[in-house]
C-alpha cells in the first residue's frame, strides 16, 4: 500500500493503544524501520491476513470509528471479529493478538518490489 502523508503521521495517534507488545523483530525483518513498519516509510508491505483467525482486514474508516471511537484515525479492519490495525499493521484492538507481519522484501529498483526475500546485501 503506498500510504499518505496523513497516514504515516496518523501513527502517533496509535501508538499509546497498541495491543502487542512483543518485540517487533518478532514479525518482521531486521532491517525494516520499527515505527514505520517499513523500509520506505511511504510502501506497507504486509501479509494480509489477520493474526485472529487469518480473515482479511480492509480499509474501513467508517467501521473503525463505529468500533473503536472518534480518536481512529484509519487502518485495517477485520470484517471477521472486528480486529484493528493501524496503518503500520499494528494491533489497536482485538481479538488479533498480534501486529500483522511484514514479510521480507526489498526494492532492486525505484519501480520493482521484491516480496518474499531479502536483498542479497542484507542476507549476507
Amino acid at each position: 500500500m503506498r500510504r499518505t502523508e496523513s497516514q504515516v503521521q496518523a501513527l502517533a495517534e496509535t501508538d499509546d493503544k497498541l495491543l502487542d507488545s512483543s518485540d517487533p523483530r518478532e514479525s518482521q525483518p531486521e532491517y525494516v524501520d520499527s515505527g514505520h513498519r517499513a523500509l520506505n516509510e511511504e510502501i506497507l508491505v504486509l501479509l494480509g491476513n489477520c493474526t485472529h483467525l487469518g480473515c482479511v482486514p480492509g480499509q474501513n474508516l467508517d467501521r473503525g470509528k463505529s468500533l473503536a471511537g472518534d480518536w481512529w484515525p484509519g487502518g485495517f479492519v477485520c470484517a471477521c471479529h472486528g480486529s484493528m490495525f493501524d496503518y503500520a499493521g499494528r494491533v489497536v484492538r482485538g481479538p488479533a493478538p498480534a501486529n500483522l507481519p511484514v514479510p521480507p522484501h526489498w526494492y532492486p529498483s525505484i519501480d520493482t518490489l521484491i516480496v518474499g526475500e531479502d536483498e542479497p546485501e542484507a542476507a549476507a
